[in-house]
């Protein structure tokens, strides 16, 4: 687990362009089909490390290269934004991402917003805003803080809900004081699972 955290801290420095470039050539020596299209007509080398390192930082696998490929491939000509790219990904790999959190469970029990809360940042970021004001930030990493001791009281998932246009945010912010807590958007929960919001930030 230390390891781990040691990982997660400096894959900045651990997965760079050369890293990324040499996961390429191997990909490339397997499916050259696509790869061969991907860089640099689709997108660039920055880009994709980027997206790689959006996922890893979020204890995403990588494995799964083609359909990472395949989705950018596909979706890369749209837009070349590292973070939308990285949405989009983390779709395509819902599946890997329920294994990963969920596996032997039929029911997934997560933290949810408040449903005011959850409208508040909505509307906050509409007008076109990156940040929140210090009193409710302060308050929400309180009321995180709170969720995640109750969320391991019961030996659940440290997994918060929220709605996708606030994943990308909320995940940057809370895992900077929280980096266990695995931010979920419900685009990314497939199969057959019930949902239950143990605990709720609001």
């Amino acid at each position: 687990t230390h390891l781990n955290s040691l990982i997660l801290r400096y894959v900045d420095e651990l997965f760079g362009r050369q890293e990324t470039q040499q996961l390429l050539d191997r990909v490339n020596a397997e499916i050259p089909k696509i790869t061969e299209d991907l860089i640099p007509n689709v997108i660039n080398l920055t880009v994709l490390n980027k997206v790689l390192k959006n996922l890893l930082l979020e204890q995403i696998p990588i494995r799964d290269m083609r359909t990472i490929l395949e989705t950018i491939s596909e979706h890369g000509l749209t837009t070349k934004d590292p973070y939308e790219l990285t949405s989009i990904v983390r779709i395509s790999l819902s599946k890997i991402i329920m294994q990963k959190l969920f596996s032997k469970s039929t029911v997934i029990e997560v933290i949810g917003l408040k449903s005011t809360l959850e409208e508040l940042l909505l509307n906050n970021f509409k007008e076109g805003n990156s940040t929140i004001e210090p009193g409710l930030s302060e308050m929400l990493i309180k009321k995180t803080k709170a969720a995640i001791i109750a969320q391991k009281l019961i030996d659940s998932p440290v997994v918060l809900l929220v709605n996708h246009s606030l994943r990308f945010f909320l995940s940057k912010f809370l895992r900077q004081v929280f980096p266990e807590l695995i931010v979920l958007s419900p685009l990314e929960i497939t199969g057959m699972k019930t949902i239950k919001m143990t605990n709720v930030i609001g």
